[in-house]
Order: structure tokens, then C-alpha cells, then sequence
């Protein structure tokens, strides 16, 4: 596990700059939700849910190259980001030399974050929370409102009613999939279901 843990790693060290620069460089501009820094938050917030739930060491390398990966696929493609961003890391990790076993497991957890989330393991259900953590969070009205505008300028949604409709059916069906994000989150979720609510009522 130590020398696995240890390819993993250095796997990670040697490819992180280069997608921080593909996510800064190749990823359009008009994505002012889905850029580097949700990456590093989504990065930060898997380690640390990780830690919380007794992940040990390896398993938390595979989710933080998940975690690096798993927005790259907007460079290409926005619908089908997650599969573009299985391409991309597979390409990598093959030029690497990961093991099979490590692809697979990486490459399922890219996947799972794509809406609806649907995790199959423990380490699925870290990076998914990881992915919409900040649904619970206090800086949820500063990140929503960037949401908004991506998906404003990309023509996903036309007004600002629309986007809070969608925001609140979207906030009052989500249910984050781990017991640490479950109880930390819990107050800050139906706040922020209440905030959107509000904003819904002003907009209406």
C-alpha cells in the first residue's frame, strides 16, 4: 500500500501545474464557477472529509487526483465534461504507467460527480459531497451568484427568476451522502434554502 500510495503521489506532483494551467488556459472564460479555484476547494474539501470519515492514506491520493481531474473535461465540452475528463486523465495516467485497478477506481469517481449524483462507494460519495460542499456553507451566496453568471452568459438560463427556481428545486432535493457532511452541513443547507427562497420571492 506504501508504494502505491507512494506512485499515486508522484503521479499527482508531476501533473498538477499542467492542469492547473489546462484549467487556467483552455478552459473558457465564460466558466466563472467551473475554473481553478472550484477545483482546489473541491481538492481541499475531499481531504478533509476524507480525514473525518477514517479514509486512510492511498485512498485519499486516488481522491485527490479525481478531484484535480475531474472539471477538466470543460476545456472540451460542458455536457459531457465528465467523460471528456476521464479521457483526459486516462491519457495521463497511461503515459504514467498507474495500474489498472488505479484508473478504474480515479475514473469512477470522475464520473460520479455528474448531476444527479449517484455514488456507489465511500470514497464516491467523499468526492460528490466534496463537489457541492459549498450548498452548506457560508459562502454560498458569493459562489451561487458566480453559478448564475456562467450559466447566464452560456445561455443554460435566461433570467435571474429562472435560476433561482431551478436553484431552489435543486437545494431542497439535494441531501449531502456522507454522515460528516450530513451533520456539518445540515444548518448551513436550509439557510441557504432559505436564502434562495427569498431571492425567488424577489425575483418572482
Amino acid at each position: 500500500m506504501k508504494n502505491q500510495s507512494a506512485s499515486i503521489e508522484i503521479f499527482f506532483q508531476n501533473q498538477h501545474e499542467s492542469i492547473y494551467s489546462l484549467l487556467r488556459e483552455q478552459v473558457h472564460p465564460e466558466f466563472l464557477y467551473h475554473d481553478l479555484r472550484h477545483t482546489k476547494d473541491v481538492m481541499k474539501q475531499a481531504e478533509s472529509i476524507a480525514d473525518h470519515m477514517g479514509v486512510d492514506d492511498y485512498s485519499k491520493m486516488l481522491l485527490r487526483v479525481a478531484a484535480l481531474y475531474h472539471d477538466t473535461g470543460f476545456s472540451v465540452s460542458r455536457t459531457e465534461h465528465e467523460e471528456e475528463g476521464v479521457k483526459i486523465f486516462c491519457r495521463d495516467a497511461a503515459a504514467f504507467g498507474l495500474l489498472a485497478s488505479e484508473v478504474e477506481i480515479i475514473s469512477a469517481l470522475i464520473r460520479a460527480t455528474k448531476l444527479p449524483q449517484r455514488p456507489q462507494t465511500m470514497l464516491e460519495q467523499i468526492i460528490c459531497d466534496a463537489d457541492l460542499d459549498y450548498l452548506g456553507r457560508s459562502d454560498f451566496p458569493e459562489i451561487s451568484s458566480l453559478l448564475y453568471l456562467e450559466l447566464k452568459t452560456s445561455g443554460v438560463v435566461q433570467s435571474r427568476n429562472e435560476w433561482y427556481k431551478l436553484q431552489c428545486e435543486f437545494l431542497d432535493k439535494h441531501a449531502f451522502h456522507t454522515s460528516f457532511s450530513q451533520t456539518k452541513h445540515e444548518s448551513g443547507l436550509n439557510e441557504n434554502r432559505a436564502f434562495a427562497k427569498s431571492l425567488l420571492d424577489k425575483y418572482s
